[in-house]
């Protein structure tokens, strides 16, 4: 008999349980290499996966992957709550902080111009 960690026991219980339809019966779950694999993992993702447990019968449906192809794939990831987007306020400041940032349109043909006339010894006059 094995003795499972306390945050792995209280996983195991909130994990969904499956259900063969067919037979009619709930089907056996791997507890030994789901504790195996759930060893593995580091007490931050043990501690998001503990905090998720209880909505993974929502999140899998009916015919919720075995704990040990969960915990293999890395299901916890795809239950994070997606990146807020930045709000309005937000966007504007971003925009603004771009906006600082872009040199004036420079007008190549009096640039040139004033080149040329530096170079001619007209200092001042521009042509047209």
């Amino acid at each position: 008999m094995t003795d499972y960690t306390p945050d792995f026991e209280m996983f195991w219980s909130l994990y969904p349980k499956r259900w063969d339809r067919d037979q009619n019966t709930r089907i056996k779950r791997k507890k030994r290499p789901a504790f195996e694999k759930w060893v593995l993992l580091s007490s931050e993702i043990r501690a998001e996966c503990l905090g998720i447990a209880h909505k993974i019968s929502d999140a899998e449906g009916s015919s919720a992957r075995d704990c040990v192809t969960w915990i293999n794939q890395k299901a916890w990831e795809e239950m994070r709550p997606p990146k807020a987007r930045p709000t309005g306020p937000q966007v504007q400041d971003m925009i603004q902080g771009l906006l600082k940032e872009v040199p004036k349109p420079i007008n190549f043909a009096q640039e040139r111009n004033k080149q040329l006339d530096a170079l001619e010894g007209r200092p001042g006059y521009t042509r047209n």
